[in-house]
């Protein structure tokens, strides 16, 4: 994982050998990276869940939450 590369501690939903994500603030993103205080949050969409009301409403609540501190940021990755 690119993040994990690049020494930030990353927590993941899904993905094996690492720790579970949590919730933020009551949506729990696909990833979480941090670093040096920067607190990144991913979610990974496929074609499929692109504009989905799920979709719509995670890219609301991160985006919200991102902006409420300067260290932090919500990332939306498309898979395939």
């Amino acid at each position: 994982m690119a993040y994990d590369r690049a020494g930030f501690y990353v927590k993941a939903d899904h993905i094996h050998d690492f720790e579970y994500p949590g919730k933020f603030p009551m949506l729990k993103p696909d990833i979480v990276a941090e670093k040096n205080g920067m607190k990144i949050l991913v979610e990974v969409e496929t074609r499929n869940s692109i504009g989905t009301v799920r979709d719509r409403r995670q890219r609301r609540q991160f985006g919200h939450w991102a902006k409420q501190e300067q260290k932090r940021d919500f990332r939306r990755e498309i898979a395939g």
